[in-house]
């Protein structure tokens, strides 16, 4: 899911994005991933491309641990 999400992000063009692994130190998550953007359109559209992608690899994630 990490490599999904900055892939994304370098497919938009994020601007210094920064990965914090949080194992062993967050029961909610494994990675927080910090990014900037030029303007509030384009941060817009990375977060729309990243929900997309999040959903998509979901949906895979589901149907790998149903068979």
């Amino acid at each position: 899911m990490l490599k999904a999400v900055e892939t994304v992000l370098d497919d938009d063009q994020a601007m210094e994005p920064i990965v914090i692994d949080l194992n062993g130190k967050a029961a909610y998550a494994d990675y927080m991933v910090i990014a900037s953007g030029r303007n509030a359109r384009h941060l817009g559209a990375m977060t729309q491309h990243l929900e997309e992608q999040m959903k998509a690899a979901g949906s895979r994630s589901e149907e790998h641990t149903s068979e």
